[in-house]
């Protein structure tokens, strides 16, 4: 899986800051040991001429005792050492059990353990008087440390803060990108409307105008499939008409009873295509004219009312008891063809699916606020995971085949549900241990 656009361009710049860090510790590191070895002669110089004067103002034979009474010259550290010479004689050496070269050797380093000393060397050619200071090196490390982590530190802080706002920066730089996918995440088949381009950076326009090209496609391709079904139905509906008007004048007493079952299938034929092209023209209705259905006034017990009466033939036909509770009035503003649609469809399914002499019970409750009607049969019931299946298009809930059907009913009924923003709530039957499918509104 790939990694948000944020976290690798924040990973970059935080690998930049930090690779910028560790050359900028090496440069410092660099430029104040060399500012400090140039310090370290130069006062090592001027310390070996201080040394040369004291000790040329001095008598000779009083030179090493004098210079051992300094205050100054106490050197318990060991972080310088002190040599003076008469010609070629030591007549004064600090630390005293230390071999300090002659002048002449114009030695520049003397190594003793852990010490390296730089070596200045100073001469009196009146007095024939030689100084030799050595500085220890380490004083000059020590102290480019403590300038380069104090200069580090400060940059560090400087670069946290830095990063806080970088990252603030790129959030908001890449808030755009967010708002662009939640624009495009409310978009679906029957809300396929253009983005606004003035809306996103000029950066975004191109992706911006592209997505509002391919949403034209598609609702171009939609409502080409959507006429191709609804047209085809309603071709498909007179012809049907015609045959099953024609098979039910037939005389079937004239028949025998081979030609009578002809004559039965075609009608049960009909009948399954009729109900087919109906649940085609359905769909395309949800599809293409939900949008459009204007928002009325009803009493929708009256509907539930009028649904019942239109299903208690296919009930009687299936031995099955229908039975209407709750409310008796309970008005409703929603578009009215739509909600028929769905009430329809789950009581239909409820009669074909509970058994010939089953039951089939729907109420109409008030909830605060709205209301919920639950369609309950004595069926076998359907498990969560079969009920997602079913509500796919083209997906029936048993494989039944005496029981016509196409799997349009649960699927037009979850779109319109979804449209008309009512729940359909999956669940168990308490009293009649079927299936219990209930629309609530939200």
């Amino acid at each position: 899986m790939s990694q948000p656009i944020f976290q690798k361009t924040f990973r970059r710049v935080l690998v930049a800051i930090v690779l910028s860090t560790a050359l900028l510790f090496v440069a410092v590191t660099l430029h104040v040991s060399s500012e400090f070895k140039d310090e370290l002669r130069s006062r090592t110089s001027h310390t070996a001429q201080i040394v040369l004067s004291l000790a040329a103002a001095m008598p000779l034979d009083t030179i090493a005792s004098d210079f051992a009474e300094q205050p100054i010259f106490v050197n318990d550290e060991l972080d310088y050492i002190i040599a003076i010479f008469q010609g070629d004689t030591p007549i004064y050496v600090s630390p005293s059990d230390l071999a300090i070269p002659h002048p002449s050797s114009e030695t520049s380093q003397l190594h003793r353990g852990a010490h390296t000393y730089y070596l200045m060397h100073e001469s009196d050619p009146s007095t024939a008087l030689h100084v030799t200071v050595g500085l220890s090196k380490s004083e000059a490390f020590f102290s480019s440390i403590e300038i380069v982590l104090v200069t580090v530190t400060i940059f560090l802080v400087a670069t946290l803060l830095m990063l806080g706002l970088t990252r603030h920066a790129i959030r908001q730089g890449l808030r755009p990108i967010d708002q662009l996918a939640d624009a495009v995440s409310q978009r679906a088949p029957n809300r396929l409307g253009h983005l606004n381009p003035d809306q996103s950076p000029t950066e975004l326009q191109p992706i911006v105008l592209a997505t509002n090209a391919l949403l034209s496609r598609l609702k171009d391709a939609l409502e080409s499939e959507r006429a191709f079904a609804a047209n085809a139905a309603h071709e498909l509906r007179t012809p049907l008409a015609g045959i099953l008007a024609q098979s039910k004048t037939l005389k079937l007493e004239d028949m025998d009873s081979d030609a009578q079952k002809t004559v039965a299938l075609i009608q049960s034929s009909a009948e399954r295509s009729t109900r087919q092209v109906q649940q085609l023209l359905d769909h395309a209705f949800a599809h293409s004219q939900a949008s459009v259905v204007p928002f009325t006034e009803f009493n929708l017990a009256d509907m539930l009312r009028r649904l019942m009466t239109d299903a208690f033939p296919s009930a009687l036909k299936l031995d099955v008891e229908v039975e209407l509770k709750g409310l008796d009035v309970f008005e409703v503003c929603l578009p009215e063809t739509l909600l028929e649609i769905i009430l329809r469809n789950l009581i239909d399914n409820a009669i074909k699916y509970c058994g010939t002499g089953g039951h089939v019970r729907v109420t109409l409750e008030a909830q605060n606020p709205g209301f919920q009607i639950k369609v309950e049969d004595s069926g076998p019931g359907l498990s969560r995971q079969d009920f997602e299946h079913a509500i796919s298009r083209f997906e029936r809930l048993g494989d039944d085949a005496k029981i016509y059907g196409h799997g349009l009913g649960l699927a037009i009924t979850r779109d319109l549900c979804e449209h008309l923003n009512l729940s359909l709530i999956h669940g168990r039957s308490e009293q009649l241990g079927g299936l219990c499918l209930s629309v609530l509104s939200v």
